[in-house]
């Protein structure tokens, strides 16, 4: 019996080094061909496509020499759509049990992988910090930025019952919940695009911030500078003219049922000053069109490190860009925020959404009157993207 016995465990022998060699070469199969098919996507952005998938086949028989050596293996890639996608598949063949009957036909391991390129989009939301959550969704909120890249230089999280969708979110660090597509990490810095940019006052005078007018609850507001702290209560309405605001300390704060409107107003907050929009406010601003600061609506200076605060049920258009390059934007509230603008860009140290507060970043750049900065929106597009699908 115990001779009999010699013959089953050689086989389970050899059967047991078999799975190993074929899973083995299994993984080594679906590395190769998730390479070649990332090399043959980024090639579609070539102006000339001839050739791509003889070069992609080429390169994976190159690498997966050893194994062509020991089984019959093949590898066909073709393009999909209108080239915008390479799909690569392998078959390798190797002799089985018992003259290839068991399994019938030999051993047959396969692989398939499928690299799209990513259309270029614009930049509508950067976290450029590096030593935090830059891009943080809490509770219930939501990001969405359907045509848009949103990048993060350290890390998003989205917890549990939170949600980010965009076109294409990328993270230099990890990516972690509810991110539809599938975030891109290890992704490369994207730098502040307005860095160089000077974030500095006109003048020391400080301008009345008074009422203006016969009716105390319009604050008609004149471009200047404001050195002491404005709050706007229900029943209030701010009216913002063409041209630069500065607020050097203290809030700009809307509360109860005020209102903010401003067309072609750029806001700036020094260092002590900072924005908090709360309960029913409704806010409706517009960049400039023209000049220096055109497209800029919120700006902080770059010794501010406050939180600025989004929390109201009714902050319906931020036609702009938020500028915030050392401080957070927190947005929270029920309602939708920004929903009715044309286009929003979003640049901070942060991002941090609350409850069940929803950021709607729009990307319509083309048919707006309020031009994008230099850097951002559509004048900054991701190039030769590429990510796995399959």
């Amino acid at each position: 019996m115990a001779a009999a016995g010699v013959p089953l465990v050689a086989v389970l022998a050899i059967a047991a080094t078999e799975l190993t060699a074929l899973n083995s070469d299994k993984t080594a199969m679906q590395d190769v061909a998730d390479q070649v098919a990332l090399d043959g996507a980024n090639q579609l952005t070539l102006a000339n496509t001839v050739g791509i998938t003889e070069r992609v086949e080429t390169s994976a028989l190159h690498a997966l020499e050893e194994l062509a050596a020991r089984s019959e293996l093949t590898v066909s890639a073709k393009i999909l759509g209108e080239n915008t996608a390479v799909q690569v598949s392998m078959v390798s063949r190797r002799t089985s049990f018992f003259g290839n009957l068991l399994p019938p036909g030999g051993f047959v391991t396969t692989a398939q992988a499928t690299a799209i390129k990513m259309p270029t989009m614009p930049l509508c939301v950067l976290a450029h910090a590096d030593d935090s959550n830059t891009v943080r969704l809490e509770d219930s909120s939501a990001l969405a930025a359907p045509g848009c890249l949103v990048h993060s230089n350290k890390e998003v999280r989205v917890d549990p019952g939170a949600k980010l969708t965009a076109a294409l979110v990328q993270s230099v660090g990890t990516a972690e919940g509810a991110i539809n597509p599938e975030a891109l990490v290890g992704a490369g810095e994207v730098k502040d695009p307005f860095l160089t940019m000077p974030i500095v006052p006109k003048g020391t005078r400080c301008d009345d911030n008074k009422p203006r007018g016969p009716d105390p609850n319009r604050i008609q507001l004149k471009p200047g500078t404001y050195c002491q702290p404005i709050l706007v209560g229900s029943g209030q309405h701010i009216i913002l003219s063409r041209g630069e605001y500065w607020f050097t300390t203290g809030s700009l704060t809307l509360s109860g049922n005020a209102q903010m409107t401003g067309l072609g107003a750029t806001l700036f907050f020094g260092k002590d000053a900072k924005l908090d929009i709360k309960d029913e406010a409704r806010v409706s601003l517009e960049g400039p069109r023209t000049g220096p600061w055109a497209g800029f609506l919120l700006v902080a200076t770059r010794d501010n490190t406050n939180d600025f605060v989004i929390a109201g049920d009714n902050v319906d258009r931020l036609l702009g860009a938020v500028y915030l390059p050392s401080a957070r934007l927190t947005i929270e509230g029920d309602a939708p925020v920004a929903e009715d603008s044309d286009w929003t860009i979003v640049i901070a140290k942060a991002v941090q959404l609350k409850g069940s507060s929803r950021l709607i970043v729009n990307s319509d750049f083309a048919t707006s009157s309020v031009p994008a900065p230099p850097g951002a929106g559509d004048n900054f597009v991701t190039k030769g993207v590429v990510r796995l699908v399959e």
